[in-house]
């Protein structure tokens, strides 16, 4: 089955990446032997990974986005279902049984599959999620359900955000060939694309804890009964963009389409491209767009390590040692290099720098609520701006030919910026801090003329990137409203 091979290849790609990505182990924390001994399995997992076309840039990245998401992976969540080769758990639909829009309150929360996972969200605060299903091909978002239906197809609060993922979803998964098989996503509101339906798990996972007025309580009484206490909900626990990937006409289909590590990564889909392959960079996309980030690539002609490395510890001024480039003196400026990810638009990006004790506040270990006053003493560069790898027109990279040198075209981020700093204001021995930081994805605050209901954004995702006001917590886990990203390391 696509869906469940599909996580449980991403999660092994990911752990791979990040495991590899962190030998050896820093000075300190091991024995010379061991050392050793780690520094020939890192450069036994480097070529194996290479060899399946995992190349460094690429394993950086995944091992990032291991470091630096929460991800959740439940294989089946319907196991009786699956194991059976039937949709239903002992004769109840889970696809129906979420506390959402439901007809009748004693008939939700009825089946494990449904109790599992609403144990789950309960025990955090997720922003992105994928359900997978099969029998159509679709990328699916909110609405689905019946009253949120009036007119057809009528968009949620965040439908600018969901739009602009469901297409880079699609373009990024690809087609493959047969055509009549692996043609591309279609992407819509799961009402003018499925169908509609009473206590979808995806409107629930979105709308639980603000549309209250299609939620309630329930009852079932199956294996013993739930508490109802486990479906009144805080206001903030289900904000998430849950999409519905329906995907493959054919719900068992031959092993020939199912596709290959093959150019797995590349910009576009590669000869290996198939139904599990496509969904693994779907996948992919989806976790890297959780959170906008900013990367250092390179300062002068130095190519700069990783600012992300699993296992490595960070504090506020850690990257003073692990990020240090030393400057000839006689060196009257240098460029940095930077690129984005987690993104689609670009709207802004500079890059500050200062010295160091002009900069009390600098922590470059974790996101600022307040730029201003992190960056009161730092020069600002005039911004730029563009369209990341995942937009429909993604901007191109400005040229620089040491680094297309380097790493060719393995590096899977993009756009990479370029910036000169002027090193005349500064003094022999100075110690400057350099931050390239960006404004990203506003559009995701604007709203169509006709949406239900008529409230603002509601997703912790479109927020936590456009409203600074926006904070809720559960269960000791946070999500912060912010406008502006700081590269940290």
């Amino acid at each position: 089955r696509i869906g469940p091979t599909t996580v449980v290849e991403t999660a092994k790609l990911l752990l791979e990446a990040a495991a590899c990505e962190a030998l050896p182990r820093p000075e300190g924390h091991i024995s010379e032997q061991e050392k050793s001994n780690e520094v020939e399995l890192a450069k036994e997992c480097r070529q194996s990974l290479s060899a399946r076309g995992i190349f460094p840039w690429i394993r950086r990245w995944l091992a990032r986005l291991a470091s630096t998401r929460r991800i959740v992976v439940i294989p089946s969540a319907n196991a009786v279902g699956y194991f059976r080769k039937k949709r239903e758990e002992e004769r109840i639909d889970p696809n129906r049984d979420f506390a959402f829009d439901q007809i009748n309150w004693s008939k939700c929360m009825q089946t494990i599959a449904a109790r599992t996972i609403n144990e789950l969200f309960r025990d955090h605060i997720f922003q992105h999620s994928l359900t997978y299903h099969a029998g159509m091909v679709a990328i699916a978002y909110e609405w689905g359900a019946p009253s949120r239906n009036n007119p057809k197809g009528i968009p949620s609060p965040d439908d600018a955000a969901q739009i602009e993922l469901g297409l880079g979803l699609s373009n990024y998964a690809g087609s493959f060939h047969p055509s009549k098989e692996g043609y591309k996503y279609p992407h819509d509101s799961m009402n003018d694309l499925v169908y509609p339906v009473h206590g979808g798990m995806e409107d629930w996972a979105y709308g639980g804890s603000w549309d209250t007025d299609l939620v309630k309580p329930c009852n079932p009484t199956t294996f013993g009964g739930y508490p109802e206490s486990k479906t009144i909900y805080d206001n903030s626990t289900l904000r998430a963009f849950n999409f519905l990937i329906e995907t493959s006409d054919n719900k068992n289909p031959l092993p020939t389409v199912l596709g290959t590590d093959e150019d797995l990564f590349g910009a576009t889909a590669g000869e290996g491209n198939g139904h599990i392959s496509r969904n693994v960079r779907l996948a992919m996309m989806m976790v890297d767009t959780v959170e906008p980030y900013i990367s250092v690539l390179g300062a002068g002609e130095v190519l700069m390590p990783d600012d992300i490395i699993p296992l490595s510890s960070r504090s506020k001024k850690s990257c003073k040692s692990t990020h240090r480039v030393s400057v000839p003196n006689n060196l009257s400026s240098i460029e940095i290099i930077w690129t984005i990810g987690g993104a689609f638009t670009i709207d802004e990006t500079k890059v500050a720098h200062g010295r160091w004790e002009d900069l009390p506040t600098l922590d470059c270990s974790t996101q600022t609520s307040s730029l201003d006053e992190l960056l009161s003493g730092a020069i600002h560069s005039n911004p730029q701006s563009g369209k990341s790898r995942w937009s429909e027109n993604p901007s191109p990279s400005q040229t620089n030919i040491w680094l297309s040198d380097k790493v060719g075209s393995e590096i899977p981020y993009g756009p990479i910026f370029t910036e000169t700093i002027n090193l005349e204001n500064y003094s022999l021995g100075d110690t400057i801090a350099v931050i390239p930081y960006a404004v990203v994805d506003q559009d995701w605050s604007k709203q169509p003329e006709n949406y239900t209901p008529k409230v603002p954004p509601q997703s912790h995702v479109v927020n936590a990137r456009t409203n600074p006001d926006w904070r809720y917590e559960n269960v000791g886990k946070v999500v912060q409203g912010r406008t502006h990203w700081i590269s940290v390391s």
